[in-house]
């Protein structure tokens, strides 16, 4: 089994060859199909630094949702291993994620830690070993079968807002969906901008809004009136 590697990106300049280099190094190229890197409209340096890093850009719909489908009509491998820009996946993730899979769980993500250690947000990444749908953000990252990710449709391209958390619940209702217990390191640099603990809440109660059935309309106001633009 081979795994393509799909990263939606929107001006990650600062990042993007970093995040392809770490990759490239963490895993096994025999286990890499691709990398590819869909866009959705960057005005920076985005596609010229991942193109230049060895990346395949894509571009379409600015969107999560509709770039990691777009993204994922062009892999070639068996796994799809969808990640955002500014997220590292551990050493040898290539080969946890394909242990995982031969271990019949067709979907899975890693435990997540932020490059920040103040405490607050240290409990809120060793929450992530739970297995409580509130703690499946996309940060975490997902692994899933080709053919299961096809299966159930991929993501919800009308959703804006919660696509990831939509995305486990489907996933979930069809295999046994494996938390490995190997830190991915995500940026905090959204809770250093809004705040630690004003983030926290926000999203806590975008994620009430969510299982409330709150439109996508009302939860993307609620969003960029509180946090910002979705990005």
């Amino acid at each position: 089994m081979k795994i393509s590697i799909v990263i939606p990106a929107l001006n990650e300049e600062k990042t993007i060859q970093q995040l392809i280099s770490h990759l490239k190094l963490s895993s096994s190229a025999e286990n890499i199909s691709e990398i590819i890197v869909s866009d959705g409209g960057s005005n920076d340096h985005t596609v010229q630094f991942a193109w230049q890093a060895g990346a395949i850009v894509v571009s379409g719909k600015k969107g999560r949702a509709q770039q990691l489908n777009h993204g994922a009509k062009y892999a070639t491998g068996e796994i799809l291993y969808f990640l955002h820009a500014d997220t590292f996946p551990p050493k040898y993730f290539d080969k946890e994620i394909i242990q995982t899979v031969k271990n019949n769980s067709e979907a899975g993500c890693f435990i997540m830690k932020f490059d920040n250690k103040h405490p607050f947000m240290k409990f809120w990444g060793w929450m992530t070993k739970y297995t409580g749908s509130y703690f499946r953000g996309g940060d975490q990252s997902l692994f899933v079968t080709k053919i299961l990710f096809e299966t159930v449709s991929g993501y919800n391209s009308k959703l804006r807002i919660m696509e990831d958390y939509d995305m486990v619940y489907r996933l979930k209702r069809k295999t046994k969906f494996a938390v490995i217990k190997k830190w991915i390191t995500t940026s905090a640099r959204k809770y250093k901008r809004v705040g630690m603990y004003k983030l926290q809440l926000q999203f806590a109660t975008i994620y009430l809004m969510y299982c409330l059935g709150f439109s996508q309309d009302a939860l993307e106001n609620y969003y960029i009136q509180h946090i910002g633009k979705n990005t």
